[in-house]
């Protein structure tokens, strides 16, 4: 199992909370964050319109942060038409974001993306899926490359220091006790999740550790963390309703390396790789297990939840109930 905090880690994460509280009287100063959803189904729409509220009410209206919601470019749509050609456009989600988010600093992003080269020119790779990737979509691939490369680069995040990346159908349901990002900076966090469990279907996974392990040895990189770099690591999963992460982190040469050979290799589309079972691996090749943690949306059990059924009645953003 894996070593239990430390003392000075749990010291240090207390006194993170004390100061990441809402004060009683005033606002709070705020870190370099930022909120990312990525948009790119017709159903994300349908979520968006409950999310967006209960964000602005438990979270923006204390802790007002910048929200980046990214949708396919109309390249990007004519590129790959059978995954992008029905996602929302840009005056849709405005319309919904001018409703529901309204009085806070929001933006709509286009992003773009490319099938690595040894996918686009194989014309028969579909028929080389395994079993885990046969059962997704071409635009869950991508949004695993998305996730995984795509985000870190893009502009539209460069003046950022930290992201809060939140799915369309997450719900918040209760206020936040701290604010994240200021929890991120005074632990010194570099990634933080709010469930982490193993995956079921190994074949999710399959060749991941190895193609990682061989990477580190062609480039002489020692693991930092052995007990995650390993391929009991590759099975497990931060699952990707809510993280965060240190952009510095994700930009860094070193790691934009990673993310470039791993997406070229084309596993991402064949087997199915994904940005959550990416991310123990990544973090345990270059950094020590302190710098992940939890991200602490505290709440009890049933104050929350992800992928449930949308409340009957329409969300007040004014007083956070379903009426």
């Amino acid at each position: 199992m894996a070593s239990e905090p430390s003392p000075e880690e749990k010291a240090a994460v207390a006194s993170a909370r004390e100061q990441c509280r809402l004060p009683a009287a005033g606002r709070p100063g705020l870190e370099n964050g930022v909120v990312v959803y990525l948009v790119t189904r017709g159903s994300d729409m349908v979520r968006l319109k409950e999310s967006v509220p209960r964000l602005t009410y438990h979270f923006l209206r204390r802790w007002s942060y910048p929200v980046k919601v990214f949708i396919p470019s109309e390249a990007l749509r004519k590129y790959d038409p059978s995954s992008f050609w029905e996602s929302p456009s840009y005056e849709t989600v405005h319309q919904v974001m001018s409703e529901s988010g309204a009085g806070h600093d929001w933006e709509i992003v286009y992003f773009d993306l490319k099938f690595p080269k040894v996918i686009s020119d194989d014309d028969q790779w579909t028929r080389k899926m395994n079993r885990c990737a046969q059962r997704v979509s071409t635009s869950y691939k991508h949004m695993n490359q998305f996730f995984t490369k795509a985000m870190y680069e893009h502009p539209a995040m460069a003046k950022y220091r930290y992201y809060l990346r939140i799915d369309s159908d997450f719900d918040f349901n209760a206020d936040l006790v701290e604010d994240p990002f200021c929890m991120m900076v005074k632990t010194g966090r570099k990634f933080m999740w709010q469930t982490r469990k193993l995956i079921k279907e190994k074949r999710c996974s399959e060749g991941l550790f190895e193609f990682l392990k061989q990477y580190a040895e062609t480039h002489g990189l020692t693991a930092q963390d052995p007990f995650f770099f390993s391929p009991w690591g590759a099975t497990v999963n931060y699952v990707g309703y809510a993280g965060m992460g240190d952009l510095n982190f994700f930009r860094s040469e070193q790691v934009r390396r990673v993310a470039e050979a791993l997406n070229e290799d084309g596993r991402v589309y064949l087997n199915r790789w994904s940005d959550q079972t990416y991310y123990p691996l990544l973090f345990g090749l270059f950094e020590n297990h302190s710098a992940v943690g939890e991200i602490g949306f505290d709440w009890p059990g049933d104050t929350w939840c992800h992928k449930c059924p949308i409340p009957a009645g329409k969300f007040n953003p004014e007083t956070g109930e379903v009426e």
